[in-house]
């Protein structure tokens, strides 16, 4: 293998992953931590901390979170899903995959 192909496998690879990387947020943390009014009486609020998870006062361990653009799936310590799909620094869709229920939802300052 010629010196210049190695140097591009590195690069491509770099590339590949960086494309999956969570985009910084509020205060450098993903943009979906905080809490977040929703349509469709969602409880009170959803509150996201990066370790938790809190619907309607019930907080569960979030066991792994995935990003794909501006979506992320957050899998919780019950065995449960929520993804979040068009995250921006004031609104993102709440769903959840076992159900199809979503909801429009607006960050609470």
């Amino acid at each position: 293998m010629s010196a210049e192909r190695r140097l591009v496998a590195p690069a491509v690879l770099l590339a590949a992953v960086s494309a999956c990387a969570p985009v910084a947020g509020p205060a450098g943390g993903l943009p979906f931590l905080g809490s977040w009014a929703c349509t469709g009486g969602l409880g009170p609020a959803l509150d996201f901390t990066g370790v938790t998870y809190t619907e309607g006062g019930q907080t569960l361990n979030v066991v792994e979170t995935a990003s794909y653009g501006p979506n992320y799936t957050l899998d919780l310590a019950d065995g449960s899903r929520v993804t979040l799909f068009d995250v921006t620094g004031t609104t993102l869709t709440w769903h959840r995959p076992a159900t199809g229920e979503s909801r429009d939802c607006t960050r609470i300052p």
